[in-house]
C-alpha cells in the first residue's frame, strides 16, 4: 500500500505522539493477541524499532510499532477511527510486520517475519477480519534473507497481490490460496491497477504487465 502524500504529516504527528507518551517504558498488563485494549494513553515498549502504517480515510488509521529482541520479534498495532483521538491495541506476538493494509474497516493484510534472529526467516501473510483484532496466518515461505523489501496490496476483498523478497504471488480468494506469478532477482516494488494490469521496479529497470 502506498500512503498518499497528504497523509505523511499526519502519520508523523501520529508516531510522534504514542511515541512521547511513553517511549522508555515497558509495556505493563500486555493483552493476549485476541483480545485487543483500548485507551487514550498508552506505555510503549521501549526495544521498538520501526514501525508500520495503513491509512483508510482521515478517520481510520492503523500503525504497528514493531520490537525486535534475541528471542521473538512482536508487533503492537494500534488503531483509531477518530482521527487519533482514542486508541485500540492488539499485541501480534512472533511476529515483525513488514508491509500491512486494509481494504475496508474489517479486512486487512500483513506480511509478517518470523525467527528474525535465524538465517532463515519466515515470511508469513497474516489476514484479520475483526479490523485487526486477531490475525490468522495464511501462507509461509522461507527465505534466506531478505533481499528486497515486502508487500502486500489488494485491490479488494478478494483480489491481491503479495511480494515476497523477489517472488511475485497473486490470490483471487481473500488469501486463502496463492499463487507464485513471477520472479525476479533485484525485484524492488509493485503496484496494481487491477487483477491484470501493473507496474514493477528493480534496481535498474521499470516493468509493465497487462495480464
Amino acid at each position: 500500500m502506498y500512503i498518499k502524500r497528504s497523509h505523511i504529516p499526519i502519520a508523523v504527528c501520529l508516531i510522534g505522539l504514542l511515541l512521547t507518551s511513553g517511549c522508555g517504558h515497558p509495556i505493563k498488563g500486555t493483552e493476549p493477541s485476541n483480545k485487543p485494549s483500548e485507551n487514550s494513553s498508552t506505555l510503549l515498549n521501549s526495544e521498538i524499532t520501526d514501525a508500520k502504517f495503513a491509512f483508510l480515510d482521515d478517520k481510520m488509521v492503523w500503525i504497528g510499532l514493531n520490537s525486535d529482541d534475541a528471542n521473538s520479534p512482536s508487533t503492537e498495532i494500534f488503531s483509531s477511527s477518530d482521527h487519533g483521538q482514542t486508541w485500540s491495541t492488539t499485541q501480534v506476538n512472533n511476529y515483525k510486520i513488514l508491509s500491512m493494509q486494509f481494504v475496508d474497516r474489517e479486512h486487512g493484510w500483513a506480511i509478517g517475519n518470523a525467527r528474525s534472529q535465524s538465517p532463515e526467516k519466515a515470511c508469513c501473510i497474516l489476514s484479520t477480519k475483526d479490523s485487526g483484532k486477531s490475525w490468522t496466518k495464511q501462507f509461509e515461505t522461507l527465505q534466506t534473507a531478505r533481499t528486497s523489501p515486502c508487500q502486500i496490496q489488494f485491490l479488494n476483498t478478494q483480489d491481491g497481490f503479495a511480494k515476497l523478497n523477489n517472488d511475485l504471488f497473486s490470490t483471487t480468494d481473500g488469501g486463502e490460496s496463492w499463487k507464485k506469478i513471477y520472479s525476479m532477482e533485484d525485484l524492488m516494488s509493485v503496484d496494481f491497477k487491477d487483477n491484470k494490469e501493473g507496474w514493477a521496479t528493480t534496481t535498474d529497470s521499470i516493468l509493465h504487465t497487462t495480464d
